[in-house]
């Protein structure tokens, strides 16, 4: 009996904290208005778009691999790809692999950021860098993380926010310069 109410808790922990994060990230997009004070688009050399292009695909990435951020937009799974699902959140046995698709689209999503940075003014520059910062520390605390209630009590919550946020700067300030946001 005891055993069957801490199964019970920790779901509907979970559950909750899941549901927090999807309220959280719910049209967190670039369009999105309610979280942030949005930014005016600046001049983009074109030969930073095929940079722009790939931190695009990789945002997309992260949020397909990412349970929690996952439907937060409009982004859906491709054909044949399951969408990450609230089991992924709350199935211990499932939590290794759903930690290593994160960090995987962390990694993807990082090494855009480096590789375009160099190529945008100073402005766009500086959000991606707090936005490295945070992926970073993100990257630590998922592997330090032994469920994703562990993960999601912790700092990782304000991690995410600050990356988030500073991710979106960068989206707004280059606009639609290259023929798409930066996030998804």
């Amino acid at each position: 009996m005891v055993v069957a109410c801490t199964v019970v808790a920790l779901f509907v922990c979970a559950t909750a904290v899941f549901a927090a994060l999807f309220l959280l990230f719910r049209g967190g997009g670039s369009d999105d208005t309610s979280a942030r004070q949005h930014l005016k688009p600046i001049p983009i050399d074109k030969q930073a778009c095929p940079y722009v292009k790939n931190m695009h695909k990789a945002a997309y990435i992260f949020e397909l691999v990412n349970p929690t951020l996952f439907g937060s937009s409009d982004v859906t799974a491709p054909p044949g790809h399951p969408a990450p699902s609230i089991s992924d959140l709350t199935d211990p046995k499932l939590w290794p692999a759903t930690k290593s698709r994160v960090d995987f689209g962390i990694v993807v999503l990082d090494h855009t950021i480096e590789a375009a940075s160099r190529h945008l003014p100073k402005p766009v520059q500086q959000q991606l860098a707090v936005t490295h910062e945070q992926l970073h520390l993100g990257r630590i605390a998922l592997q330090r993380s032994k469920s994703s209630l562990d993960l999601w009590t912790g700092s990782a919550g304000d991690i995410n926010s600050r990356g988030q946020d500073a991710f979106g700067n960068a989206s707004d300030l280059i606009g639609m310069a290259c023929g798409v946001h930066v996030g998804v």
